[in-house]
């Protein structure tokens, strides 16, 4: 996309697609043009740079940006010399699942190598788990901007996404610690009570969260004289023959008890429940609420995602020479974080929020 910087008295400059210029004339916008002053002594560029012909010197706003004619003439080659860098990029979404989607956990410790996405762009990662009690180190490896080899330890807080310190252009790996919680499959038994007295049937209905169908009333035919254990098995063969109640749930018991266990742990189902009661049968004692026996603990996982902080391609030395940060055609109020030895650590956390379609431009002096 190439995009044309407008201007119109008394609004903000903004960037425009080219396809859009026209438009935008038509409603007093103009092409921001390179012009020369009225005294006929600068070369005047949008965004308030100029270049001073009487010095020599690139001017941004009326500050210098770079040594004037005169200084270059005299320079200490042994000295630095800044220039100013323009850095472009149209930056995803923040997603706490970007890089890896939730993983397991189990009892040892897991290096993950495959399954994983580099961001869109250099930016920080953020590591998150899914309940409470997950903790633990997750060592993130790739490379940064200018592709060299960098390490970030992230410490697991439960179920709050934490970000951490380093811009990663690429995952190579990902280091999962052992699991906090272990995981539990939810038990829950039900008890037939009475004896038959009149043939016909029982009716017994099974509530689970995310089970098809429902809640799900099953009539299980019953004869004059069954015991509670004859009932209860009756119910257990009906169960068991149930495709809705068996993708879910291992049918058991012994006696006068039915016994539903989940097939894989998960967390705790408040809403299972199996209710037992006569329906065109007699006899029976009304057992509306079956007993949680075992409550269930979901498997630790981690995900892996990204944030809003950016990497730039430069050490710089302070913030100060960060100047001008514009996103999405306007200015941005976000900030710029310095290190001197790590240029991973240099970040610009983005004020505004990325979609994948909104361009950041920064200009600094580097």
């Amino acid at each position: 996309m190439t995009t044309v910087l407008m201007q119109k008295d008394g609004e903000t400059d903004i960037l425009v697609d080219s396809t859009n210029v026209t438009p935008h004339e038509a409603l007093g916008w103009r092409r921001a043009k390179i012009s020369i002053s009225a005294d006929g002594q600068s070369l005047i560029v949008p965004r308030g740079t100029y270049i001073d012909i009487q010095s020599g010197a690139l001017k941004l706003d009326g500050v210098q940006m770079v040594s004037s004619a005169a200084e270059l003439n005299s320079l200490d080659l042994n000295e630095d010399l800044r220039q100013m860098v323009h850095y472009s990029i149209t930056p995803d979404a923040v997603s706490a699942v970007s890089v890896m989607a939730a993983q397991n956990l189990s009892g040892d410790a897991q290096v993950k190598t495959t399954g994983l996405t580099n961001p869109d762009v250099p930016r920080t990662v953020t590591v998150k788990g899914n309940v409470a009690g997950v903790l633990g180190d997750v060592v993130i490896s790739g490379t940064n901007i200018l592709d060299a080899v960098i390490e970030d330890t992230i410490a697991l807080n439960e179920t709050t996404e934490v970000e951490g310190v380093m811009a990663f252009k690429t995952v190579t790996q990902v280091d999962l610690p052992a699991q906090s919680n272990t995981p539990v499959a939810q038990v829950e038994t039900a008890t037939v009570v009475g004896t038959v007295t009149t043939s016909g049937n029982a009716t017994v209905i099974v509530t689970a969260a995310g089970m098809t169908g429902s809640p799900k009333t099953k009539s299980v035919a019953v004869l004059e004289n069954d015991t509670a254990s004859d009932v209860a098995g009756k119910i257990r063969t009906a169960l068991g023959l149930d495709a809705d109640v068996i993708a879910r749930f291992a049918v058991s018991g012994a006696t006068d008890k039915v016994i539903l266990t989940r097939l894989a742990p998960a967390a705790n189902d408040a809403t299972l429940n199996v209710s037992i009661d006569n329906g065109t049968c007699a006899g029976l004692t009304t057992a509306a609420t079956s007993a949680n026996t075992t409550a269930g603990v979901v498997t630790d996982s981690v995900s892996v995602g990204v944030a809003k902080k950016f990497g730039i391609p430069h050490i710089v030395e302070n913030t100060t020479l960060l100047q001008e940060k514009i996103f999405d055609g306007s200015d941005d109020n976000g900030t710029l974080a310095v290190d001197a030895d790590e240029l991973e650590k240099n970040l610009f956390s983005l004020d505004g929020t990325p979609d994948g379609a909104k361009v950041l431009d920064l200009y600094y002096l580097a």
